[in-house]
């Protein structure tokens, strides 16, 4: 049981953190060339804009597949 749970754990698991290296890297390589504060400033301003993205993805997931099905169907006034 454990091992099956494993099995499923890894690939999640790597995901995560290859997830996690991908969305910081950019602050990462940016400390090398700018002070801490134009770091702190360019990651703020990015928050702001990733929060302001989460409401038009958020509306496309939910909105995506009904759509599709539509499309597949040509019910073009559907949509």
């Amino acid at each position: 049981m454990a091992k099956s749970y494993l099995v499923f754990a890894l690939p999640v698991m790597l995901l995560s953190i290859t997830s996690a290296i991908a969305l910081n890297v950019d602050k990462v390589m940016l400390g090398y060339f700018w002070t801490f504060k134009e770091v702190g400033y360019y990651f703020s301003v990015q928050r702001i804009i990733m929060l302001l993205l989460a409401i038009p993805t958020a509306v496309g997931t939910v909105l995506f597949p009904t759509i599709s099905e539509y499309h597949a169907r040509n019910n073009v006034a559907g949509i």
